[in-house]
């Protein structure tokens, strides 16, 4: 399966030469919406999870097994917790798009689907973990955002 090729490269891509956390969202995201896609594998199981804890599992399952380990191999640290964030994500996309239908997201080319995920999975496999923070006695505080005056 190529998408399953593509997360077993982003191992072996980060172990020999350090993909940026920036660059995961270009190999993660075309395997997922080949997987998560109207003619992928994964979208009956998800259906099918909502309501059947079987299928349930066997989504934690492919995460555990699949997933987590090819972040891990690009988090700074806690792999699970980042792994999570990232996969909820996804799943919560393929919902909307596949399985509600939210209108922005069915239009949505894929490539722009990965421009606008690249940083959000960037920030989730490097940011400083939140309590790092909180263990400093510093307050928590957004990170500011930048203006992208062509969207304007």
């Amino acid at each position: 399966m190529v998408a399953n090729a593509r997360l077993d490269g982003l191992i072996c891509a980060r172990r020999s030469s350090n993909v940026a956390p920036g660059e995961v969202a270009g190999i993660l995201v075309p395997a997922f919406v080949k997987l998560w896609g109207p003619d992928g594998p994964l979208l009956p199981l998800l259906r099918a999870a909502a309501s059947n804890r079987l299928a349930a599992d066997a989504l934690i399952e492919i995460f555990t097994d699949r997933v987590t380990p090819a972040l891990a191999a690009v988090a700074v640290d806690r792999p699970r917790e980042r792994a999570a964030l990232i996969g909820s994500h996804l799943i919560g996309i393929a919902v909307a798009r596949h399985v509600i239908g939210v209108p922005p997201l069915i239009e949505m080319s894929d490539d722009t689907l990965v421009a606008w995920l690249g940083p959000v999975f960037a920030h989730y496999l490097s940011a400083v973990y939140p309590s790092a923070a909180e263990e400093a006695g510093e307050p928590m505080q957004a990170v500011p955002s930048r203006r992208n005056p062509t969207l304007e």
